[in-house]
C-alpha cells in the first residue's frame, strides 16, 4: 500500500542528499568536539571521516561546509569575548583557512576509500 506522502521511500538521489546534509552536521559537531583536542589538524580529520563516509562528490563539499559553519560561529565568539571588537578579515581569513584543510581532508578520505575498494577491504559506503 502506497501511502499519500511517501517520505519513507525515496530515489537514490534524495538518500544521497539527506546522508550529505546528516554527514555536515556530524562534521560539524565533529570539528567544534575535537578543536580542545587536535586544534589545527582537526578539520582534516573530521573531513577524513566524512570523506570515508561519502562519495567523493559530496566529501569534499561536506568537508568544507562544515568547517566553514563550524569555525566562523566559534571565531566570531572567541574575538568578542577576548578583544570585544570584530575583525571581519581577520575571521574570514581563519575560517576560509580551517575550511581548505577541511576540504583537503575530505579530499584524502575519498581517495583512501577508493584505495580500500580497490584492495578488497572490507569496507562499505
Amino acid at each position: 500500500m502506497m501511502w499519500p506522502c511517501n517520505i519513507m521511500t525515496s530515489s537514490l538521489t534524495d538518500r544521497e542528499d539527506r546522508r550529505a546534509a546528516l554527514l555536515t552536521v556530524s562534521c560539524i559537531l565533529l570539528n567544534l568536539g575535537l578543536f580542545a583536542v587536535l586544534l589545527i589538524i582537526t578539520p582534516l580529520v573530521a573531513g577524513i571521516i566524512v570523506g570515508l563516509l561519502l562519495p567523493r562528490r559530496w566529501a569534499i563539499q561536506v568537508g568544507l561546509i562544515g568547517a566553514l559553519l563550524a569555525y566562523a560561529p566559534l571565531f566570531i565568539w572567541s574575538s568578542i569575548t577576548r578583544d570585544n571588537t570584530l575583525d571581519f578579515y581577520t575571521i574570514g581569513m581563519a575560517t576560509l583557512l580551517l575550511a581548505l584543510v577541511g576540504c583537503l581532508g575530505g579530499l584524502i578520505g575519498s581517495q583512501l576509500a577508493l584505495l580500500f575498494q580497490r584492495h578488497n577491504v572490507r569496507y562499505q559506503r
